[in-house]
């Protein structure tokens, strides 16, 4: 499975407050719970399309937030089809 995890949690949070938005308003933004955002802070794995749309409404490259951590390195295309 292919995973990426939030290098930098405060950062992530930052962005997501400096967005105008609260842990609740951008998990409904982004089609997913608030308790999955809340994980993801705590060093959940994320799922590349997860990573993609986070990084997507944030207005930054996926690296900006996340690292890999899965058992194999995600290509564009996987992070495209997602």
């Amino acid at each position: 499975m292919t995973a990426f995890k939030v290098k930098d949690p405060m950062l992530l949070r930052e962005s997501i407050a400096s967005s105008g938005n609260s842990i609740n308003s951008f998990s409904r933004s982004i089609a997913t719970s608030p308790t999955s955002i809340i994980k993801y802070l705590n060093g959940m794995p994320v799922r590349p399309d997860k990573a993609k749309k986070i990084s997507d409404f944030l207005d930054k490259d996926i690296h900006y937030f996340f690292e890999f951590s899965g058992h194999k390195k995600a290509t564009n295309q996987e992070l495209q089809n997602h």
